[in-house]
């Protein structure tokens, strides 16, 4: 738990080129396996609601001590009314959500994966609960034009992972779903240490953007990870 304080301590003063708040992440963060995408790519009043104060979500989670579904159950709020900040809980985001291929092909496929660990049951999302999930740049390619900020972004996200190392190592798997955006981390020869330097130990694997990938590839991500956890699959 300190470790991911620390994480919300060093966040918490983090902005962007653009001045914005760096998102922290969605799922359980005392998990066994991290999941590191490439950006988010929310707009307008969505980025609003469930991106921009992420951190901030955070740090109000924690300090009320709630768990993984309970802001969904305040008293007069809806599962799907997310007007108000205080009904969202970046534990398990937008819960009870339906396993629905069409609308996400990347959180079918988180769950696809994930059921490696934790098999979901009935047609609810249940992957947050088993995996925590990131972004490797703040800035999205696909609003902003200038490649050169996601470039600093991505560098300074890797800044912010050193500096809470002690948080981002404890996973025993990293999955780089990111593609082209962790190509410094593949780089031995030029950044020998970047990637210990973030996550330690961890077994890493790195693939493109979840959304694209394939049903073979899904495989070869499930048996690194039931293989690092000892799972009997």
């Amino acid at each position: 738990m300190n470790a991911f304080r620390h994480v919300l301590d060093v966040y918490a003063n983090a902005r962007d080129l653009q001045g914005n708040p760096e998102f922290v992440g969605y799922g359980n963060p005392f998990s066994d396996v991290l999941i590191i995408g490439q950006e988010n790519t929310m707009q307008g009043v969505d980025w609003e609601k469930f991106a921009r104060d992420n951190c901030q979500q955070w740090i109000q989670t924690i300090k009320e001590n709630l768990r993984a579904h309970e802001l969904c159950e305040v008293e007069g709020a809806q599962p799907s009314d997310y007007k108000f900040p205080e009904f969202f809980n970046p534990r398990n985001p937008f819960f009870p959500k339906k396993v629905d291929f069409q609308e996400s092909h990347t959180w079918y496929n988180y769950q696809k994966i994930m059921d490696v660990v934790c098999p979901h049951s009935g047609n609810l999302y249940n992957f947050f609960d088993h995996c925590f999930i990131t972004e490797m740049s703040n800035i999205c390619s696909a609003h902003n034009p200038q490649s050169k900020d996601v470039e600093h972004s991505i560098a300074h996200r890797f800044d912010l992972m050193k500096e809470t190392k002690d948080f981002w190592s404890h996973f025993k798997v990293v999955i780089l779903a990111c593609g082209h955006y962790a190509d410094a981390i593949k780089d031995k020869e030029k950044f020998p240490t970047l990637y210990e330097d973030m996550f330690g130990s961890a077994e890493a694997c790195f693939t493109k953007q979840l959304s694209q990938v394939s049903n073979e590839e899904i495989e070869r991500i499930k048996s690194v990870i039931a293989y690092k956890l000892n799972l009997n699959v």
